[in-house]
């Protein structure tokens, strides 16, 4: 009886170890279009971004694919010319650059557009030579709706498109909702 409980009991601490690892990772997707931009602009420009943030090292990953934004079609924009950025403020608001994404990703070309890639990024700190933000106040800005990306291009020097980064939905939460559907 005791040996089976050991086991049992070994078996659910690997289990949970792993999930814990997993659990320093919180991902984002967001979506990035023309309305979102302040002042609104009118194009038919979109993208779709997916953001991987380990809050234990504060580095992140991340790739937008925008549809009808193509390589050649991106303007240098802000202190360090870049045409990406992350901005702090609310939906509905423009605020500062605090991570000049330009400078730690790249752009590649695709069929209807392009994708941009940042493989690890610090989010946060010296972001060039004019910028610098403090990684806590942009760590408590994401976990708040408070983080928006935006994308310069020549014929909309202030962003053709702009997404919010929304807060993830957690895991306990999707829980939650699964048990009230299945009561119903």
């Amino acid at each position: 009886m005791r040996k089976g409980w050991f086991i049992g009991a070994a078996f659910m601490g690997v289990l949970t170890t792993g999930q814990a690892a997993l659990a320093h990772i919180i991902e984002y997707n967001f979506v990035l279009n023309s309305p979102q931009v302040v002042p609104g602009v009118i194009s038919p420009a979109w993208g779709e971004g997916y953001m991987a943030y380990n809050h234990h090292t504060v580095f992140f990953s991340m790739t937008i694919d925008l549809h009808g934004i193509f390589v050649e079609d991106l303007a240098a924009s802000g202190p360090n010319a870049t045409p990406i950025h992350m901005h702090l403020a609310p939906r509905g608001e423009n605020g500062p650059i605090v991570v000049d994404l330009g400078l730690w990703g790249t752009f590649t070309p695709t069929a209807d557009g392009s994708r941009f890639s940042i493989a690890s990024a610090f989010l946060g700190g010296q972001q060039g030579d004019e910028i610098f933000s403090d990684w806590f106040q942009v760590q408590t800005a994401l976990f708040n709706e408070r983080i928006y990306v935006d994308v310069h291009t020549a014929q909309f020097p202030g962003g053709q498109v702009r997404g919010q980064i929304p807060t993830p939905a957690t895991g306990l939460a999707l829980l939650g909702l699964l048990a009230l559907r299945r009561r119903r």
